[in-house]
This record gives C-alpha cells, sequence and structure tokens, in this order.
C-alpha cells in the first residue's frame, strides 16, 4: 500500500495486481502476429507449441514464427465473433470463432476460422500450448 501526504491528506492506495486471461493471451498473440512482432509471439508460445492448420497440417513453433517472419504468413485482422473459455486450475481451452484476414502461402482471404486453443498457467500469465484451427 502506498501513502502520500498532500496538503494535510493522507491519501492511501494500492496497487491491484490485474491478472492475465488465456483470452488476453489469444488476444496478444493474435495482435503480435498481425505486427510481425516475433519475440512477442515467442513469449506467449510454450516451446511445445503446435499449430494445426485447416488442412491438418500440424506445424511446429519455429517453423509457424520463422514464416509469419519471412511474410509467407501474413495476418492482417482478427475478428472475433464468438469465445468459449474453460479454466481449470492451471489449464484452460479456448474455442474462439473469428474471421481472420490473413495472407497464407499466396492466398489472401478472410476465412471463418474455428480455433481451439490449450494454455497452462506460467505464473502470472498463460502459454498457449496449442491450437487447432478448422473452418466453420
Amino acid at each position: 500500500m502506498k501513502k502520500r501526504l498532500i496538503s494535510g491528506i493522507l491519501l492511501m492506495h494500492t496497487a491491484l495486481a490485474i491478472a492475465e486471461t488465456p483470452l488476453d493471451a489469444f488476444r496478444a498473440l493474435n495482435q503480435a502476429a498481425i505486427a510481425q512482432n516475433i519475440p512477442a509471439m515467442e513469449q506467449r508460445l510454450a516451446p511445445e507449441f503446435v499449430l494445426t492448420h485447416i488442412t491438418g497440417y500440424p506445424q511446429p513453433r519455429a517453423e509457424w514464427l520463422d514464416e509469419v517472419k519471412r511474410g509467407s504468413m501474413r495476418y492482417y485482422d482478427f475478428k472475433e465473433v464468438e469465445t468459449d473459455l474453460q479454466i481449470a486450475g492451471d489449464h484452460a481451452t479456448l474455442i474462439s470463432r473469428n474471421l481472420v484476414d490473413a495472407n497464407i502461402w499466396g492466398t489472401h482471404h478472410t476465412w471463418r476460422l474455428q480455433q481451439t486453443v490449450t494454455f497452462r498457467k506460467n505464473g502470472d500469465s498463460w502459454l498457449i500450448e496449442k491450437s487447432v484451427a478448422t473452418l466453420y
């Protein structure tokens, strides 16, 4: 608790730590992907992260980050349509329907993606372990 004396009045306030939710982590990852901010993406992804594309291809973390860095996977916008978040202790699952504007391997389109994302608690934040994308 901080205390400060101003004009004879003692002001006391506490800094509230607001914990990050898995949805916050997911949104931050999406914004980092749009910005091609690889260090920010790396902070959000567990070392074992795998992104399973709508084609069924399971892409390892390092490969996906390299694709984003090189621009062969370029994200322009993520619009949330619907989200369902379930938290059980230090693990969480998010099912998120999004309109994703992206250029993936030369095809620019707005995809209607449903992503099932699993998380694990890491201190005050959440790491993304896996994301499976399907069309809806």
